[in-house]
């Protein structure tokens, strides 16, 4: 027996019947008392309950198996101390490996990994229960998102283990993000939008729709959309609006509701289904915009258009008044451009010549800007709007622009300076601002513009309590007590040579 005095062996047995059964056989030696071997004593002993057990046992683990490796979850069990000791094929599929096991989480992960688990470890052995959302790096060092559950439980030998169950939650979280992205996109819209059910129940609204209507979400939600229905809208013309779209088609148009406070309003509306995955329709949502005041502008259009034909009978009056005061410039301009062509003609010639035909164009915009306000006049179109006019800040823009111009005029040589009547820099009248700087504009720039040598100065003073009086003085070559009768002549000169 090789020595040994005591044999067991696995074998297997025929009985009376026939059948196989497993048994194990122990072999002793018997010696003499010299310790020689006088014999063998054998013993047989049937085995057949505990090699059914024993294979039911590896089924079940087999089993176990199986089942652990094809749950749609991650499965792994640690000792007290974080040292892996199981792991599924789901957890091998999306952060450890089969070479995880026996390795603790410094082993397994980076630091910053590492210490995060290890404080998680600790608290599960201590009696906690955790539930928390956790980033793990892939095998390609790509962040993945998991809900991971941990807690205790003692093994056979009465010893503490760590059990963990994780789910992977990485296209969860990103369509958590792209629902919080669509979501806020909606909630910042400048289109209003509603949602409701196929009731017409109000389920959603957004901020605009608040802004545009008055309503709060707490107004409406739970309450039936035509709520914002105007009587214009009846009942049955919203009735087949909806009829439209219950059947999965998408309807557009414009329709008058009303505000929380009664007023009305124009909507451009988009109104269309939402289906679920079996093709049925859920809820309905409801974009549309604010066009009240694109509809309010159609309608000026239409008045402006009238005017326009209005305008169109007053061009004969319009064209009457081009006189020489256009020609004028446009001599000049025709003139000076001529002489441009001379290629013998000096560059500060030219400058000069350049500067002369933009002095004139620039004077020809202004004729006829005149012109076309003096018709307005004519046909009865001019308005006076008189609104808050502060009279000082006024006078020193004018002083400003014409004494920067003398400036920049080498011929000038003008002392341009100005009177307030009232010193406070907030005084205030009430008047057309921009009729009032403009007639003060015309006349400083007659004076500046008859006036070579000298001076200019412009300004106002309170001549009784309620009358203001603004004055422009110059010591430029004046006009002819003859000539004075067609001061308001329109499109005279005191001198018709002048150019």
């Amino acid at each position: 027996m090789n020595g040994e005095e005591r044999v067991e062996q696995d074998i297997q047995k025929k009985n009376a019947l026939g059948s196989t059964i497993p048994g194990l056989i122990t072999s002793v030696a018997f010696k003499g008392s010299n310790g020689e071997v006088l014999g063998i004593i054998e013993d047989f002993k049937d085995i057949s309950k505990r090699v059914e057990i024993e294979e039911a046992l590896k089924r079940t683990e087999q089993q176990f198996s199986l089942f652990m490796d094809n749950i749609p979850v991650g499965v792994f069990i640690k000792d007290e101390n974080g040292k892996m000791l199981y792991i599924n094929k789901y957890v091998k599929r999306s952060v450890l490996s089969d070479k995880s096991i026996g390795k603790l989480p410094k082993e397994l992960f980076s630091e910053k990994y590492a210490n995060r688990i290890i404080k998680e470890d600790h608290k599960v052995i201590a009696g906690e229960i955790l539930a928390l959302e956790e980033e793990l790096p892939d095998f390609s060092g790509n962040l993945n998102s998991f809900l991971t559950h941990k807690f205790r439980f003692r093994n056979a030998d009465n010893q503490w283990q760590i059990g963990g169950v994780m789910v992977d939650i990485t296209n969860k979280k990103k369509t958590e993000l792209q629902l919080k992205i669509l979501s806020n996109a909606i909630q910042h819209s400048p289109t209003c939008v509603i949602i409701t059910n196929l009731k017409g129940e109000i389920e959603f609204v957004n901020q605009s729709f608040t802004q545009i209507t008055e309503y709060s979400a707490s107004d409406v939600i739970g309450k039936e959309i035509s709520i914002l229905r105007s009587e214009e809208l009846s009942k049955s013309i919203y009735q087949d609006i909806m009829d439209i779209v219950i059947t999965g088609v998408d309807w557009q148009g414009e329709f008058q509701n009303i505000k929380k406070n009664g007023e009305k309003y124009w909507e451009l509306a988009s109104i269309s289904p939402v289906k679920n995955e079996k093709g049925e329709i859920t809820h309905f949502v409801f974009i549309s915009e604010d066009i009240t005041k694109r509809k309010h502008n159609e309608k000026e259009l239409i008045l402006a258009k009238e005017k326009a034909e209005e305008a169109d009978r007053l061009k004969s009056a319009f064209l009457s008044n081009l006189s020489h005061e256009i020609r004028t410039p446009m001599n000049a301009i025709i003139g000076f451009s001529n002489l441009l062509l001379d290629e013998e003609l000096a560059f500060d010639e030219r400058v000069k010549l350049n500067n002369l035909i933009n002095e004139n164009g620039f004077s020809l915009l202004k004729i006829i800007d005149d012109v076309i306000d003096i018709s307005k006049i004519q046909s009865g179109n001019f308005e006076i709007k008189k609104s808050d006019c502060q009279v000082n800040k006024l006078i020193a823009d004018l002083y400003s622009e014409f004494n920067s111009r003398i400036e920049a005029d080498d011929h000038k040589d003008i002392r341009l300076s100005v009177n307030k009547g009232v010193r406070r820099k907030g005084f205030t009248i009430s008047t057309d601002a921009r009729r009032l700087k403009q007639v003060l504009y015309n006349l400083i720039e007659n004076a500046v513009k008859f006036t070579s040598k000298g001076f200019v100065e412009f300004g106002y003073s309170i001549i009784e309590k309620n009358t203001i009086q603004f004055y422009v003085i110059d010591s430029g070559i004046g006009i002819a007590h003859e000539k004075f009768e067609h001061i308001y002549d329109l499109f005279r000169q005191a001198d018709e040579s002048f150019t």
